[in-house]
């Protein structure tokens, strides 16, 4: 009887091994994915993008509807989208009647933007009297119309859409592996001993009672919970942390906590989904965020003077004041590849120009 029972424990140990195996990569293969879909893009709105007192920002931008911005700024000081435009905006490119933005580097696609352009000065006037300029820029597609640069190349914006919802559910019905406790009036984020592959936490909002975190979760705001004053997130190397963010609509996200810098912030995602988020959701508040977010399908906006430092990828994306910062998400190597179907390229004939998303093995993150 008694090795019928080891062998039964033995047979349930392999095959809970492999679930967590096959979980594993299921989680591997979408960090892959998310990697391949935002590569270079400083920001990926599904929807439109808003920015008001508007400074730098650092990576490449594409926007599906409309890009309204207010104030002087400077697009691409970091590009790195390859062959792909360091600005795309498929609705209106809005600027202030005697506002002059600039492209740092790359080259700008805005086919549903109305304007004069200007070839010898290399500047485009939208309608409202606004000037886009990309005189600074020596890449070859810069002196062309942006209007006309790529009409043969249009961004496959249902295709890229569904990827990345996909991708964001994948992480979403993922089961916490990760755990989050308070200590001194610091937050800690472990892997519980875990040294490659995906650790997933979730960060309640239902856990805060302002800035007091309830880490055993039984709901009692008491004298055995913390206040917390700090968050710095330290990610493991050849480890990528998920944090699922719940309950944060219409709330912000680390309100009133000091987000310092950490480090591995290339292998760090907020992943941010409808279902678990009614109402927009605010990132931080007057200093620095850190890591790439994920949020398809949910608005987001900074928290007033809050510099986003990573890929943001949003229904639609509201910015006021501060820099955008570009730290790219680089997914570890020895993460499994997945395979690139023409339904995860951003452009619908990435082969004809020779366009398409690669593996990014050595791809370097930048700061401010």
């Amino acid at each position: 009887m008694t090795r019928r029972i080891h062998i039964s424990l033995a047979i349930v140990s392999t095959f809970l091994g492999a679930g967590l195996a096959h979980a594993q990569t299921t989680l591997e293969s979408a960090i892959v994915q998310f990697d391949q879909l935002t590569q270079g893009y400083n920001l990926i709105s599904l929807g439109n993008a808003s920015f008001t007192q508007y400074g730098d920002t650092q990576g490449a931008v594409a926007v599906r509807g409309d890009l309204t911005l207010n104030g002087a700024g400077q697009i691409g000081e970091h590009y790195s989208a390859g062959s792909k435009p360091s600005l795309y905006v498929g609705g209106q490119l809005h600027l202030q009647s005697g506002q002059h933005t600039h492209m740092k580097l790359g080259y700008a696609y805005l086919p549903g933007t109305s304007g004069t352009w200007d070839e010898t000065q290399r500047v485009f006037t939208t309608t409202s009297g606004g000037k886009f300029s990309t005189i600074n820029s020596d890449h070859p597609l810069a002196g062309t119309n942006p209007t006309s640069t790529l009409d043969a190349a249009p961004f496959n914006w249902d295709s890229l859409s569904a990827g990345l919802v996909s991708v964001s559910n994948t992480l979403a019905s993922a089961a916490s592996t990760g755990t989050i406790n308070v200590s001194g009036g610091n937050m800690v984020l472990s892997a519980n001993g875990q040294t490659s592959g995906v650790v997933v936490f979730t960060l309640d909002a239902n856990a805060f009672k302002g800035s007091i975190y309830d880490a055993n979760g039984d709901g009692v705001f008491d004298q055995n919970n913390e206040r917390v004053n700090n968050l710095s997130i330290n990610v493991p190397e050849n480890v990528v942390f998920v944090i699922n963010v719940k309950n944060f609509g219409g709330k912000t996200l680390l309100q009133d906590i000091n987000f310092n810098t950490g480090s591995g912030n290339e292998r760090l995602l907020w992943n941010i989904t409808p279902e678990d988020n009614n109402g927009t959701v605010t990132l931080g508040n007057r200093a620095n965020f850190y890591g790439s977010v994920l949020a398809p399908l949910v608005d987001l906006k900074n928290g007033q003077n809050t510099a986003p430092n990573g890929q943001i990828v949003a229904g639609n994306y509201t910015h006021h004041g501060a820099e955008l910062h570009q730290i790219e998400f680089i997914a570890p190597v020895a993460f499994s590849p997945v395979p690139e179907p023409a339904t995860f390229g951003v452009f619908g004939v990435a082969a004809t120009l020779g366009i398409a998303f690669g593996r990014r093995g050595g791809r370097r993150s930048t700061t401010a």
